[in-house]
């Protein structure tokens, strides 16, 4: 009997309005296809449930990076709310300062003031202004003050 059918059909008052087919217990259901039914239906909230974990933890993952992001900002800002690391002036590669940042660059070991000054092509005391001057700039050079004569690097 089709739905149809089963509404134009006039309804008992002792099942509660309710179709004689609907009131039958279906009882022809193989039992393997009842326990593949309630295997499916658990496997189907089990994969809403793993899907509702990996959602919140997502959201917790977010929400502690933006946390952790927040906390470094704050830890690595200085007091007028600048970052720490300020971006560095090169000097014009010509330029007498120039050509003491190359002579300090190109060498991975510590050089001397008169070495400077020959491939700069500065006097001696002009050389330690550039070096102040680069310093000034945000370059870091470390000063070897070991042996008779003072060395320059410059630290990476």
């Amino acid at each position: 009997m089709d739905r149809r059918a089963c509404f134009d059909y006039p309804c008992d008052p002792l099942t509660n309005g309710l179709c004689p087919e609907r009131t039958n217990n279906m009882t022809n259901i193989p039992t393997s296809l009842v326990t593949k039914f309630a295997t499916l239906t658990n496997e189907i909230e089990e994969a809403i449930r793993q899907d509702e974990r990996e959602k919140m933890l997502r959201e917790q993952v977010e929400i502690r990076a933006r946390a952790s992001e927040a906390f470094l900002d704050m830890v690595f800002a200085d007091h007028k709310g600048k970052g720490i690391r300020q971006l560095v002036k090169r000097p014009k590669p010509n330029s007498k300062v120039g050509k003491l940042f190359t002579c300090l660059a190109t060498r991975t070991y510590a050089v001397n003031r008169d070495t400077l000054a020959r491939h700069s092509g500065m006097t001696r005391g002009s050389v330690q202004k550039g070096i102040q001057e680069l310093r000034g700039r945000g370059y870091t050079i470390e000063c070897n003050r070991r042996g008779s004569k003072p060395k320059y690097k410059l630290v990476a």
